[in-house]
């Protein structure tokens, strides 16, 4: 739990915004997002969604981007997206409600 810790300070201290679930006082999933200007107002992103494996089908991640999802209005956010592999993760994304972009390409080297 002292990565889980350490990456949470060391997001905070970034000015991104963080959703930590915690069990007994120890966090047990986070999200974090950063919030960006484009060209069309202020955009989310969501650069890390994790969930400690003990805890994992078991609702946490869904609550979190629950969450995340609920303060996209407050924070009047154009668009809220995140980078996703393909597999169980991408799964779980379409199942929360977002949607493949059409406008991008990933391009990687291996």
């Amino acid at each position: 739990m002292r990565a889980a810790e350490a990456r949470i300070a060391q997001v905070l201290k970034s000015g991104q915004l963080a959703w930590v679930a915690c069990l007994y006082g120890q966090p047990i999933g986070f999200a974090f997002l950063s919030v960006k200007e484009g060209h069309q107002g202020p955009y989310g992103e969501l650069t890390e969604l994790a969930v400690h494996p003990f805890f994992q089908n078991q609702g946490v991640g869904g609550k979190l981007l629950r969450e995340v999802k609920n303060s996209r209005k407050r924070l009047q956010l154009t668009t809220l997206y995140g980078l996703v592999y393909r597999g169980p993760a991408e799964d779980f994304f379409k199942k929360s409600g977002f949607k493949a972009s059409q406008k991008t390409v990933v391009m990687a080297i291996h």
